[in-house]
């Protein structure tokens, strides 16, 4: 019989905490509604320092395109994006989380922020979460889905957009998963998070990974008349678990559980929007049931 279960146990040593990083944040804010606070809330609690240097300022969720508002704001970032650039402060910067923008012009500005904050922290990360709204006019449409391809996609670690963005960035079928992995391929991004794809299971969505290393698909059920806002509580739960060390699928895991638990919890509280207040647990230890399986892809043809 052994005597080592005798012998004295060392004490457990208590496991430290991840260091908490500090995250530049460009993305629109509203007076009505989530905007940039969902990102900024969210990476906030769960440890992290922002900086939130908002893209424009917006009366309502959704009110893009008021022109003599968005207008004043895109001066107005503009002057405040060149102060960023040329202060220290970028110095402390980890990663980038960027959303709406709205021109071309508003786009290259972003760009030489991550660039700066590449050059002095070479290992920073950047998260571009491809907003493109519908209620934008074709012109417009078309700069910024031109700047998302030509000036930040390039630049990005990891990109999250849903499928109709996805098919509209490449040109190409987003129907399947098999056509979603291989669309979100096209855009060259280590890692791409594709949501609102197609699952397996009825009445269930699927949040893809594509990443260098193979593909994953978390599933959960579909919520209906889901809030708005889930994106972005997407992107920013899975930079906040990914900048800690977190396996990519285990953090987008982690950020599907959490944002169908508060979205349904949202629905059954009449809620239009994610409501944050009385469901915070959620974004720390989500309780809800997803799945997670790997994606085989076709092999690509000569």
């Amino acid at each position: 019989m052994s005597l080592d279960r005798f012998a004295p146990q060392q004490p457990a040593v208590p496991q430290q905490p991840p260091e908490p990083k500090t995250i530049l944040v460009l993305t629109a804010q509203t007076v009505c509604g989530l905007g940039g606070r969902s990102a900024v809330f969210t990476l906030e609690r769960l440890g992290h320092s922002v900086i939130f240097l908002p893209t424009a300022l917006l009366p309502i969720s959704g009110g893009i395109g008021i022109g003599n508002s968005f207008e004043q704001s895109a001066k107005l970032f503009a002057a405040l994006a060149e102060d960023m650039i040329t202060s220290e402060k970028l110095r402390d910067v980890d990663a980038v989380l960027s959303g709406h923008i709205h021109s071309g012009e508003q786009a290259a500005l972003v760009a030489r922020l991550v660039s700066t904050v590449k050059r002095l922290n070479p290992e920073a990360k950047y998260l571009c979460d491809v907003s493109i709204t519908d209620g934008e006019q074709a012109p417009a449409r078309a700069e910024v889905i031109s700047a998302f391809k030509e000036q930040l996609l390039p630049l990005s670690d990891y990109a999250v957009l849903n499928r109709r963005e996805l098919a509209e960035l490449v040109e190409a079928g987003t129907d399947t998963e098999q056509e979603c992995t291989a669309s979100a391929r096209l855009l060259g991004v280590p890692s791409v998070v594709v949501t609102s794809a197609p699952a397996l299971r009825r009445n269930s969505l699927s949040n893809l990974l594509v990443a260098f290393s193979g593909s994953s698909a978390i599933e959960h059920a579909e919520v209906p008349n889901a809030p708005k806002g889930s994106r972005g509580l997407i992107s920013a739960l899975f930079l906040a678990r990914a900048l800690t060390g977190t396996a990519q699928s285990e953090a987008l895991k982690r950020a599907t559980a959490s944002t169908f638990e508060l979205a349904a919890r949202s629905v059954r509280m009449g809620r239009q929007e994610l409501f944050y207040p009385a469901n915070q647990d959620v974004l720390i230890r989500p309780m809800a049931l997803v799945s997670e399986r790997r994606v085989f892809e076709a092999p690509a043809r000569a």
